[in-house]
């Protein structure tokens, strides 16, 4: 963690209440961070769990009750209001509620976020349509706010929020109208300011699919900060959704089984993404479910995959380099009895053909190796079969990967 003279928020045993007397609600329970300047911080929750609110104190919209709270420098706690608006003034806003002005244009909306500057009237046009470009409304830029859909909107908002520069952005729930497409154009903006100009991010979301822009994901649970492993896992939606719905093995190759080719590298795509950003997003935090669903849709993936491509079996190895061996780990191959030896001497059984591919590490180090056995049709595999493995076996490479290394974490954590 960053000293707090290098860091743009500084939050220390904060807390927060609305209401008086018997209607005194508390919202926020100590909750202790440190954001440095320059990175991308996502805080996650349920509803009511009080998101918004440290979004808001943190923004200097409203002055801390207990604890202490310093922002860009500024201690929050007990400032004047003038002291507030101050810090408010270095910040870009992103809210929810687009909070434009109907009548005036994308452009003319854009430049209000410019703020009192004595920039001349060109260069603030020039700087807001540059923006309005960058969030992909350069076809949009002389419509009226009022004649523009929620998503462009939206769009509008956070040009208007980029805009000036400003040393902190935070962000409500910014993609809340977005489609994927546009979602992702935006947060990789917001990325790209992190790096290039050391902005720093405090962004709130639901969305699953952006998580792997932040540097840290804070996790707030009915007001108090809580585990990593939390985070990741109640923002991991479509996973957990997929081992709610197939809560056993059966349900699970049932639901896999109707699915033709198209849907099935559509749906292994969306379970990659979502291990890729376990991947890049967590600390490799433990968790018996995640785990759990991992494990039983890697053997039903890779059995479904020797299915599609009309082979008897199909199995993944793990790479043991310290012993120099393979180690089964995904044993669809010998799970038939043909593969007992005593049972092959007695029929005759053969392999025929074998397709064999390496799976990388995100370090590009082989980890592990993939297996198909006998075509179907007794021909041996060639360059089309090679080609087709290879795309599953990609996706089967970062299941597997995470896989692995929530494994490690939770052996470490028990040892």
């Amino acid at each position: 963690m960053a000293a707090a003279t290098d860091a743009t928020v500084v939050v220390e045993r904060l807390n927060h209440h609305y209401g008086k007397g018997a209607l005194r609600k508390q919202i926020l329970f100590d909750v202790s961070t440190t954001i440095p300047a320059g990175e991308i911080v996502i805080v996650t929750g349920p509803s009511g769990s009080g998101k918004t609110t440290l979004l808001t104190l943190v923004g200097a919209l409203r002055a801390p009750q207990e604890g202490t709270l310093s922002v860009l420098g500024h201690r929050l706690d007990g400032a004047r209001r003038a002291a507030l608006e101050d810090v408010r003034k270095k910040i870009g806003f992103i809210f929810q509620q687009h909070n434009l002005l109907g009548a005036l244009t994308a452009s003319q909306n854009v430049q209000l976020g410019l703020g009192e500057t004595e920039w001349p009237r060109a260069e603030r046009r020039r700087k807001a349509e540059a923006m309005l470009d960058a969030v992909g409304l350069a076809e949009h830029i002389h419509k009226r706010a009022e004649h523009l859909s929620g998503g462009q909107r939206q769009r509008v908002a956070i040009a208007r929020a980029l805009v000036g520069e400003p040393s902190m952005v935070l962000a409500d729930e910014p993609t809340a109208s977005l489609d994927k497409a546009s979602g992702r154009e935006v947060v990789d903006r917001m990325q790209s300011l992190a790096r290039e100009r050391g902005t720093t991010i405090l962004l709130v979301t639901h969305d699953n699919r952006i998580l792997d822009v932040a540097d840290r994901i804070l996790h707030l649970e009915d007001g108090k900060l809580t585990t990593f492993t939390d985070a990741v896992i109640a923002n991991t939606q479509q996973m957990m959704h997929l081992l709610a719905k197939n809560n056993d093995r059966r349900n699970l190759e049932q639901y896999v089984d109707g699915m033709d080719e198209k849907t099935f590298r559509s749906t292994l795509q969306e379970l990659t993404a979502q291990s890729q950003r376990f991947l890049e997003a967590t600390a490799l935090a433990s968790d018996e479910a995640y785990q759990s669903m991992l494990e039983q849709s890697l053997r039903i993936f890779t059995r479904r995959v020797g299915e599609l491509l009309q082979v008897e079996r199909a199995s993944l190895f793990l790479v043991d380099h310290a012993r120099q061996q393979l180690v089964l780990r995904v044993d669809d191959a010998y799970a038939d009895p043909r593969f007992n030896r005593a049972v092959d001497d007695e029929t005759g059984f053969r392999t025929r053909s074998v397709l064999c591919l390496p799976l990388h590490d995100r370090e590009g180090k082989v980890f592990a190796v993939t297996q198909l056995l006998n075509r179907r049709d007794g021909r041996p595999f060639d360059d089309d079969d090679t080609r087709r493995y290879r795309e599953f076996a990609a996706s089967l490479s970062v299941l597997l990967e995470s896989l692995v290394r929530i494994g490690a974490v939770a052996s470490r954590h028990t040892s």
